[in-house]
């Protein structure tokens, strides 16, 4: 077993899939909630079983100790918050989705990074992704709907589905600027066209500012060390123009942006003004609410069609009060200017996609890369040892 557990296959596809699964699942969250009702499935625990399975056989489990432990008192605090809500289940599945989640990919995280470093992490999540979106494009071919949202996109819908071939892009895009490998700039190519396809204007969005911040991050703005960066990223534009020019574009999600530029924003239909009614009625109640928020699950009560506000770092403002946020908005930074190139421009997706969409749940997305950051700095693909000892001495004595 313990030659398994070190096999190519092991570490390539099972726990790279693994965390694709903890992130689409939510690792296996048993509640859904809508319009203002909350109901539970135990089909969806088999997951977490299988997520559990694997755990003896990943290796380095016992090193993240300190993650677990703040992540557990997350889930924690949150599951007690739940209980005196007025809508518990509502806010004990942000916890399991925000906080257990996190937990499981942390684990998986630490697996591939000492197996392989940052570079090892990469192209674990490259490929998996890269096989997601394949799957995903036969099983809509069978169902024929191609183009049609509504068909699933395995697991998740097609926001989720987006926010994960942005992240497997930007894994692509880091492992095509630091090796120079072809069959990766063509691999993040692929990606890229799979966030287009998701019709999500978040993760589009989000997936191409955090691409060029990587670049930048990575190389600086030499236009000597980019050129091959800017080819690429020419590339995929034409292949986006392509394909966005297509007949179907006018009546898809897309076209709305353009609807919206030229006719204005209509509140009482589409995406863009739903969530920007929902966004206008979060402000009024964070000026009535500045300081303690109105409580987790809060939103609810005002909008039980829409359960919350459809931004994170509103959400969290509203129902947590300014304190709370003002925590949150200093993890961020700190996320964002600290650690290697690869988890810094995967958190400034994360942070942009989550101003489009997702609740407390969809933290799983940022916690796992945000607790990682100081523990496996950036030094070209390697982990500095001197930079994990000055910055954190107490982590350095427990491991």
């Amino acid at each position: 077993m313990s030659g398994f557990v070190r096999s190519s296959a092991f570490n390539k596809w099972i726990v790279p899939g693994a965390i694709y699964v903890a992130l689409a699942s939510g690792a296996g969250n048993p509640i859904r909630c809508h319009e203002s009702s909350c109901d539970s499935s135990a089909a969806y625990l088999t997951i977490t079983a299988l997520l559990v399975l694997i755990i003896p056989f990943v290796r380095g489990s016992g090193r993240v100790l300190l993650q677990l432990i703040v992540l557990g008192f997350g889930f924690l605090i949150l599951s007690v918050i739940g209980y005196t809500s007025q809508m518990p289940l509502f806010v004990y599945s942000k916890a399991w989705g925000a906080f257990l989640a996190s937990g499981f990919i942390v684990i998986y995280m630490v697996h591939l990074l000492l197996h392989g470093g940052v570079m090892g992490f990469a192209q674990g999540l490259a490929r998996i992704m890269f096989m997601v979106l394949s799957l995903t494009l036969l099983f809509k071919a069978s169902q024929g709907g191609v183009m049609d949202r509504d068909v699933s996109y395995l697991l998740n819908g097609p926001i989720v589905f987006g926010w994960l071939m942005g992240i497997g892009a930007l894994c692509s895009v880091y492992i095509f600027i630091i090796k120079r490998e072809l069959i990766y700039s063509l691999i993040a190519i692929c990606l890229s066209l799979g966030v287009l396809w998701s019709g999500s204007k978040g993760p589009i969005f989000a997936y191409f500012l955090s691409a060029i911040f990587l670049c930048i991050v990575i190389e600086g703005f030499a236009f000597s060390k980019l050129k091959r960066i800017w080819l690429f990223l020419a590339a995929a534009v034409i292949a986006i123009i392509l394909v966005i020019s297509v007949e179907y574009f006018s009546d898809s999600r897309l076209g709305l942006l353009l609807n919206i530029y030229e006719n204005g924003i209509d509140y009482s239909e589409g995406s863009v003004g739903v969530r920007l009614a929902a966004y206008e009625s979060s402000v009024e109640l964070i000026l009535e609410n500045l300081l303690n928020g109105i409580g987790s699950g809060g939103f609810a009560k005002y909008q039980p069609d829409l359960m919350y506000p459809h931004n994170l770092h509103l959400e969290i403002l509203l129902e947590y009060g300014l304190i709370i946020f003002a925590a949150y908005v200093a993890l961020l930074f700190y996320g964002v200017v600290n650690g290697n190139p690869l988890f810094r421009s995967i958190i400034v997706f994360v942070v942009i996609c989550i101003s489009f969409s997702g609740d407390v749940s969809y933290l799983r997305y940022l916690l796992p890369f945000l607790v990682m950051q100081g523990f496996y700095p950036y030094k070209r693909g390697s982990i500095s040892n001197k930079t994990i000892h000055r910055i954190y001495p107490i982590t350095r004595r427990i491991l």
